[in-house]
């Protein structure tokens, strides 16, 4: 018999010494001296086998099987905390590009303020001076801007929430290009 399996396993499971005697109702002390002095009642190494989950002959020299049994368990364990690890890292990456995310939207927030400043500036100037509108240069900038695939695609994402805000845009814009004249 070789009772020393009792704690190889054990440890190989995570349950301590203590516990295992909790489990298998015995006291500590007692199952710490069966093990060292290798004699215990065949009572209760049938409920430690139980609690631990192996046959009863892996403490009756069956060694080599048991000792396959602990490093299998200790490479799943060594390949969950690896899992685990790499649960962690891809965790905080997503925290990290959804603080990007987040900054990049209050970004385009502002950036959405700002134009509509820019428009309200530029409609108040354009209807204190009528002639304004009458400006081939004013046409032609408000053209460029509208053109430009850098400022489509800043409003597409300023207006991705907000289709009234991007119509009522765009008809300022058509607006000021209609009532443009070319002098």
């Amino acid at each position: 018999m070789n009772l020393k399996q009792i704690e190889i396993i054990s440890e190989a499971k995570g349950i301590k010494i203590k516990d295992l005697a909790d489990k298998a109702e015995v006291a500590f002390s007692g199952l710490y001296r069966a093990i060292k002095e290798n004699s215990i009642k065949a009572s209760t190494l049938e409920r430690i086998a139980e609690i631990l989950e192996v046959p009863i002959s892996v403490f009756f020299g069956l060694g080599s099987e048991i000792e396959k049994e602990i490093i299998d368990l200790k490479k799943e364990n060594i390949n969950q905390k690896n899992y685990i690890t790499t649960l962690e890292t891809y965790l905080e990456q997503n925290i990290e590009h959804i603080k990007q995310q987040k900054d990049l939207i209050d970004i385009l927030v502002e950036e959405k303020k700002r134009i509509n400043l820019y428009m309200e500036s530029f409609e108040k100037i354009a209807n204190a001076n009528p002639e304004l509108k009458n400006n081939i240069g004013v046409k032609e900038v408000v053209k460029f801007l509208d053109d430009s695939p850098e400022h489509k695609a800043i409003l597409k994402e300023l207006y991705k929430d907000d289709p009234a805000g991007f119509e009522e845009y765009q008809n300022k814009v058509i607006d000021i290009i209609n009532n443009s004249k070319i002098e």
